[in-house]
């Protein structure tokens, strides 16, 4: 049994099929009330941007070819009130080809002997909402197709896709009590997703998704119940959201890749984990290969958003088949960045857990420089010494201060002290001027913007019974050699 994965999915998630400003309407009855009686007549007649509306009863199978921009849906809310039936005829109930922008909704599609409820063939931007299918042989067949979407589906017996590309689905029903049933048959296509789908697969030789050199086959948040095989694949790629079938369950032939995966939404604060960031960079990788970048890490996938969350981060891989039955671990790393504070900050998160579905909470180290100590001051005291003075930073995590000088054209430490007060520099030379750099550094070493103080010291006295005297002169030009001359007198 499979485990029901609960979720939400709205109506303006889909398009309805409603009609446009402008659409011609034609109405279908088959009590005689409308103009139309059959759909087909009605679909012969129709040119672009026209809506077909039939009116609740029994009616003959019809097709489409060569059409665009037309709508046909039942007039009312339930699909059991509008039935299209092929009856005896070999041809699919809902037959459509060579057709781009159809839609078809609010009916009930019943096949005939051997055929199909509906058959796609070569078309293009299809939708297909609220509807029921049924068929002896399989509910619908897709081919040669591209975005094809289908929402509110029940399908009787499989739904084959071949050759076609973008093909979406949300809340489908897929039941079959035939033995060697294929729930979802899908060969030499991509892309194609099932979102809140629910399988009854009662055969005992039958199989939920039968793949064959298709690549990027999803299903997800899955219900229902099968009875045998979940997955047989030969060649391509396919995985599975939320579900961890039993490798006995799985049939992975050379060539293919099935993996399991779940999703695990990544969500950014700041140190005091009360402030979501916006604006982060993330990297994503499994087993090496980027899943996801945003544009720091030379991708184009979006950043955080105002929530602090990455929503459209791919799900992390928990088992890879690779060609065989018998699964191989996968190491997921998740690599993030921020640039928008004051000193850029990168954190690495290695191998995490895949097996579980709960937020990844992720702490940023302070990324904010305190303010800088107020009310700061310097006085001379000697030609050998000056006193610089201050307040203590307004920032609440600020740990200390440090002072700086430069006095040969590079800034070097001079103290460091986690008070504030007034500290005394020793050792300068008389009549000299100096630069200081007086700043505040918090918990995590990010020092606040510098406060620059500047002083000239007295200058020396004259000196009695001095051993050692300084001179001192700007030079003039590029001179390599300086003479001096000594008198004694």
């Amino acid at each position: 049994m499979i485990p029901v994965l609960l979720g939400t999915y709205g109506m303006d998630d889909v398009r309805s099929g409603s009609r446009a400003s402008g659409d011609t309407i034609l109405y279908v009855d088959g009590s005689g009330g409308s103009t139309y009686t059959n759909i087909q007549d009605a679909v012969d007649d129709a040119g672009p941007h026209t809506t077909i509306i039939v009116n609740s009863g029994n009616y003959d199978r019809f097709s489409i070819s060569g059409k665009g921009d037309l709508t046909i849906r039942g007039n009312s809310s339930s699909p059991d009130d509008v039935i299209v039936a092929a009856g005896l005829s070999s041809s699919p109930a809902a037959g459509l080809s060579s057709s781009s922008n159809i839609t078809l909704s609010f009916m009930q599609i019943v096949g005939g002997l051997g055929t199909v409820s509906v058959n796609l063939n070569r078309c293009n931007n299809i939708t297909l909402l609220n509807l029921k299918l049924s068929s002896l042989g399989s509910s619908m067949n897709i081919w040669d197709s591209e975005d094809v979407s289908m929402f509110f589906l029940s399908a009787y017996n499989p739904i084959g896709i071949y050759g076609s590309r973008r093909v979406a689905g949300g809340f489908v029903l897929i039941s079959s009590d035939k033995e060697q049933a294929k729930g979802l048959s899908i060969s030499s296509s991509s892309d194609v997703s099932m979102d809140f789908l629910t399988i009854n697969m009662t055969g005992s030789e039958s199989v939920v998704l039968y793949g064959t050199n298709s690549d990027n086959v999803t299903l997800l948040r899955l219900s229902g119940y099968y009875e045998n095989l979940f997955a047989e694949l030969h060649g391509g790629s396919a995985r599975v959201l939320g579900f961890d079938p039993p490798s006995s369950d799985l049939a992975i032939y050379s060539g293919s890749l099935f993996t399991v995966e779940n999703e695990r939404i990544v969500l950014v604060r700041d140190e005091t984990n009360t402030t979501v960031i916006e604006g982060v960079d993330l990297k994503l990788s499994s087993d090496g290969e980027v899943r996801y970048s945003t544009e720091h890490f030379g991708g184009s996938d979006p950043v955080s958003d105002q929530t602090g969350r990455f929503l459209e981060m791919p799900p992390l891989i928990a088992k890879a088949y690779r060609g065989a039955n018998t699964s191989s671990p996968v190491r997921n790393d998740i690599t993030l960045w921020y640039g928008g504070g004051d000193v850029e900050r990168e954190l690495f998160l290695k191998g995490i857990d895949a097996n579980v579905t709960q937020y990844i909470y992720v702490l940023l180290p302070d990324f904010e420089a305190p303010d800088p100590p107020q009310n700061a001051t310097i006085d001379v005291l000697s030609e050998d010494s000056v006193r610089i003075s201050f307040d203590g930073s307004n920032s609440s995590d600020a740990a200390g201060y440090r002072i700086y000088g430069n006095d040969t054209g590079d800034w070097r430490l001079l103290l460091n002290t986690t008070s504030a007060g007034s500290y005394t520099m020793e050792g300068l030379v008389g009549g000299t001027e100096y630069w200081f750099r007086l700043v505040s550094f918090d918990d995590s070493g990010i020092e606040s913007e510098g406060i620059i103080l500047n002083a000239t010291t007295l200058p020396p006295h004259k000196g009695d019974n001095s051993r050692a005297c300084l001179l001192r002169w700007r030079a003039a030009g590029r001179r390599e050699r300086f003479g001096l001359q000594y008198q004694h007198s």
